[in-house]
């Protein structure tokens, strides 16, 4: 019988046989790339303001999924919260008839005027709103007996549909902003300015 004894064996780096002399190996490069990666990554935007409701409410309107809905039937004219997304629904005959319907100074606009005359004194006007898409469908819809524009685009990135006879009759004004308009059934008769205008309504 052969008996073998190991003795003075050392286990290094937890491997065996790695010899004392062999270097353990670090990228510090790449360690440093990593770190400088995640320094240049890029910051996310900040959230748009959220609804107030206390604010979104003294408008008449209610908080849903962040914006101030504001939707009215009344013949009296509406005007956004300042500071959030706002969304003015006008329907039926008559609704938000004077006045029009003023986005004033929310982030972002959304606006329907939908049955016969309705936004007709004051049409509608973006204010201040970055983005803003406006829906004028029905006879006289959102036109303006105040002579100024029927929409106001303002310097927003603008969407505007008008369907229906002299609706948006007098006109779409842009003043540093882009605009695309759609006029259907004899809508859009004073002409769009500057907005980029096809006969599409969907």
């Amino acid at each position: 019988m052969v008996l073998v004894v190991l003795a003075g064996c050392e286990f290094h780096h937890g491997q065996l046989g790695v010899p004392d002399d062999v270097p353990q190996h670090r990228d510090d490069a790449a360690v440093d790339g990593r770190a400088d990666a995640r320094a240049d990554a890029p910051i996310d935007a900040p959230p748009p303001p959220p609804c107030v409701t206390a604010t979104c409410g003294a408008k008449g309107g209610v908080c849903t999924n962040g914006v101030c809905v504001i939707d009215s039937d009344l013949q009296i004219g509406v005007t956004c919260p300042s500071g959030m997304p706002c969304k003015v629904i006008c329907s039926g005959t008559i609704s938000c008839q004077n006045g029009g319907v003023d986005c004033g100074g929310a982030t972002s606009c959304e606006v329907d005027c939908i049955g016969g005359v309705a936004c007709q004194n004051n049409g509608v006007d973006c204010g201040s709103a970055a983005t803003c898409t406006v829906r004028c469908i029905g006879q006289n819809a959102c036109q303006n007996g105040q002579g100024d524009q029927a929409v106001e685009c303002r310097a927003s990135i603008c969407t505007v549909t008008c369907d229906g006879d002299t609706a948006c009759d007098d006109g779409i004004d842009v003043t540093g902003g882009t605009c695309t308009s759609h006029c259907c059934n004899g809508a859009c008769s004073s002409g769009t300015d500057t907005c980029a205008n096809n006969n599409v309504c969907n």
